[in-house]
């Protein structure tokens, strides 16, 4: 469902092919996506990849609610083409929509830098415990 969410609201996105029938709970097969580590290229539009990156994650934590919880250099490469592949889909977690909101609430008040009610959010976040 990832993938094809993706390919219709994020065509610039590239997601690897899983082959679920070579595919086990501890080894993940799929399609092989020629790039470099986006970290270490040269290419003009990382930056843009980077943004691209950026609103990928935020659509999959606050409008999806399930992500690639794996997100570190390694696992997002820049195609020839000049796409985002995000490679190695082997950790995916799902949120509610009360962690969603949350999150949304969070950022929020990180941006108007109302501190106080940060703490209330990372309550509903279940970071800390009430009280």
């Amino acid at each position: 469902r990832f993938a094809a969410s993706m390919a219709e609201e994020l065509p610039q996105i590239l997601v690897p092919e899983s082959y679920e029938e070579y595919t086990s709970r501890r080894v993940l097969v799929s399609e092989w996506i020629e790039g470099e580590k986006l970290a270490q290229s040269t290419a003009s539009d990382v930056g843009d990849l980077v943004n691209l990156g950026v609103i990928c994650y935020l659509k999959q934590l606050l409008e999806m609610g399930f992500f690639h919880a794996d997100p570190h250099p390694g696992n997002m490469i820049r195609t020839p083409d000049g796409r985002l592949a995000i490679l190695d889909f082997g950790l995916m977690a799902e949120i509610d929509n009360e962690i969603k909101y949350g999150m949304v609430e969070a950022i929020s008040h990180l941006i108007h830098r109302d501190y106080e009610a940060i703490v209330y959010d990372f309550v509903t976040l279940e970071f800390i415990p009430p009280g």
